[in-house]
């Protein structure tokens, strides 16, 4: 059940007005960046503020503005203030430059980016290659000039003045999120006020807050989680949200307790670090009634409730460009599994990805969506037709994502189209063996790609990339033979590379598009051309089976 029942009312603005109105003084969200907070009356009346100078700069309805900014109160007023105009707000990639940069930029088209002082400089550097952009809002110092652009500070935006009046509807562009990329360069997906509104109405189904709880988020402002599932979500129940600056493993607890901090999202590894912390007296004090984490693997998932006291583990399937299509309470049984389909919003279907032609149930296939309601699913991406037309071929959104239902209704995430490995005539989920990775004591970190093979007739050679646990050594032997006593044969990585990281997109998932780009590195271990192993001697688990070995995943923001 939706706490706003009419869908004419799916806007962020409206919601801020209504929750202002009845709050007042209610702290919406606390930042670490700047140790400040906005109570919903200030985030109303600055936000405001914001709208009225960003139209007086001649900002209006469908213009795309760029936010270059940091988990902090600047971003937020920014794009509540580029909503009450119905303007759109593209959040950047702090750590975006070159053409990653000026991707962004040249895509959205906008003429305007507000950016913190010391991420200028990135700007500037690719200033000869971005012919759109026109004007830069400086938050902090702001300096005599940069890069021919007409340069201002972001203070000026504050000043008192009244919005002008606007009804933004719920078909209307919100935002651009460039998608994280884990398969390729990222996309630019635009996503309706509607499309962010049912998105945090399907969050709070699962989280179930109310007025007294705090969300406390470690994830970045400018992928759709952070404002969505946290700011948003805590707007529709009067609640609070905490924004702290990055995520850390160490401090993860200590700030938790520190907000008073009742829910929380994770994402990607940020479980398994936590869970490879080391165990303190007070970890079952964390305070907290809820967890929402993806991917959700059941051991590590039981694990993690026991040690820190958790009241329930949620997780769902979605990504940036669709919502949350799935979604998988804590029954205690299931975890692992990204749940049942949202039926009353989204059609789905499982099809054969080169075909599209349905398959039968519980055959593995590429998940396809729509919406069953106006203005649910992404209407493209922006600057990129061809992509558009790609994704929603046969009049359905292709999210790129293998599952397979069970005969319960249940959704179990395979693997990405593009990182299912062929291998000796056996189709191979990267995740089944990064999950058998990820339980060896001395690694940190694990990821799979399939390398064109050297043998006639074969397809894939299979190469893991680890990363060794703090302190821990790790060769490559103890990798093998620890994968021979828990894989089958043919799944059992021919290369191991060692290596001190694992490029990771900013919500903590790996960008397996630029492993598969560096090819076989000269420093993997290479164990030879026959399937390595000795025979399994534990049984198989099947894919998807309901202890949880096949992880729930979500994409994008």
């Amino acid at each position: 059940m939706t706490v706003v029942a009419d869908r004419s009312r799916w806007t962020v603005t409206r919601l801020l007005a209504e929750r202002s109105r009845d709050l007042g003084q209610r702290t919406l969200v606390s930042f670490a960046v700047g140790d400040s907070a906005l109570s919903y009356r200030q985030a109303e009346e600055l936000s405001g503020r914001v709208a009225a100078n960003l139209a007086a700069g001649g900002i209006g309805p469908g213009d795309a503005v760029l936010l270059m900014l940091r988990n902090r109160a600047e971003l937020v007023l920014s794009w509540l203030g580029l909503a009450r105009i119905g303007a759109v707000q593209v959040p950047v990639n702090v750590d975006y430059a070159g053409m990653f940069l000026e991707q962004v930029v040249n895509q959205s088209g906008a003429r305007l980016l507000v950016v913190e002082a010391d991420l200028l400089g990135a700007v500037v550097r690719s200033a000869p290659r971005l012919p759109h952009l026109q004007r830069v809002l400086v938050v902090g110092p702001v300096p005599p000039t940069a890069g021919g652009f007409a340069v201002d500070s972001f203070d000026r935006l504050l000043r008192r003045a009244d919005p002008p009046s606007f009804e933004t509807r719920p078909r209307d562009i919100a935002g651009i999120y460039f998608t994280s990329g884990t398969s390729g360069r990222s996309k630019g997906a635009m996503v309706t006020n509607a499309q962010a509104h049912l998105l945090a109405e399907r969050h709070q189904e699962l989280m179930r807050m109310g007025e007294g709880d705090v969300f406390i988020t470690h994830l970045p402002l400018f992928h759709i989680n952070a404002q969505v599932l946290a700011i948003v979500n805590a707007m529709l129940v009067g609640a609070g949200a905490r924004l702290e600056a990055h995520f850390s493993a160490s401090n993860w607890l200590r700030q938790v307790r520190a907000a008073g901090a009742t829910h929380t999202g994770l994402l990607g590894v940020m479980l398994s670090f936590l869970l490879k912390q080391p165990v303190g007296p007070a970890d079952a004090r964390s305070g907290l009634a809820c967890v929402w984490t993806v991917p959700c693997p059941a051991p590590q998932a039981r694990q993690f409730k026991d040690r820190f006291g958790v009241g329930r583990l949620v997780s769902s399937y979605g990504c940036t460009e669709v919502g949350m299509v799935a979604s998988q309470d804590d029954d205690g049984e299931v975890l692992g599994s990204a749940g049942r389909v949202g039926a009353t919003w989204y059609e789905t279907a499982i099809v054969d990805p080169d075909s599209d032609e349905p398959l039968p149930p519980g055959v593995p296939g590429e998940l396809v969506v729509r919406g069953r309601v106006p203005w649910i699913v992404t209407p493209g991406y922006v600057g990129s037709p061809e992509e558009t037309l790609r994704v929603q071929r046969n009049q359905w959104f292709h999210t790129g994502d293998l599952v397979r239902q069970d005969d319960r209704g249940r959704i179990w995430f395979v693997d990405r189209v593009r990182d299912c490995i062929r291998r000796r005539g056996e189709n191979i989920a990267s995740v089944d063996v990064e999950a058998v990775l990820g339980e060896h004591p001395a690694v940190a970190d694990a990821a799979v790609v399939g390398v064109a093979s050297s043998e006639p007739g074969g397809e894939d050679e299979i190469l893991a990339w680890v990363v060794p646990a703090a302190g821990a050594g790790l060769a490559p032997e103890a990798v093998w033979s620890w994968c021979d006593e828990r894989l089958p044969r043919f799944a059992v990585p021919r290369y191991v590379a060692v290596v001190g990281e694992l490029p990771r997109t900013p919500t903590g998932k790996v960008t397996k598009y630029a492993l598969r780009d560096r090819g076989l590195p000269e420093e993997a271990a290479d164990r030879g051309p026959a399937v390595g192993g000795t025979k399994r001697t534990v049984p198989t688990v099947p894919q998807g089976a309901p202890d949880g070995t096949v992880p729930a995943r979500a994409r994008g923001g």
